[in-house]
């Protein structure tokens, strides 16, 4: 679950929450963490960065993401 604000004709900033399971996350317990996402929008593929902070015992790793978002159909693109 998301939201993101529109900056520009093109960039988006916002951020979402997600659920996670992993070994090297939270000594493997799952945990709901905010995770901040910076979205370009090229119209018909949008490139995403996600970055997630090292955080004490919940994150030993500080980790950046990238993505690509192509939408399906004819109301994907935001323009």
């Amino acid at each position: 679950m998301g939201y993101q604000f529109k900056l520009g004709d093109s960039w988006r900033l916002g951020g979402a929450l997600v659920g996670l399971k992993s070994p090297t996350y939270n000594q493997g317990r799952f945990f709901v963490a905010p995770l901040p996402i910076l979205t370009y929008d090229f119209g018909p593929v949008q490139v995403n960065a996600i970055y997630v902070p090292k955080y004490g015992d919940y994150n030993e790793f500080a980790v950046f993401g990238f993505y690509f978002n192509v939408p399906l159909g004819k109301n994907g693109s935001t323009h």
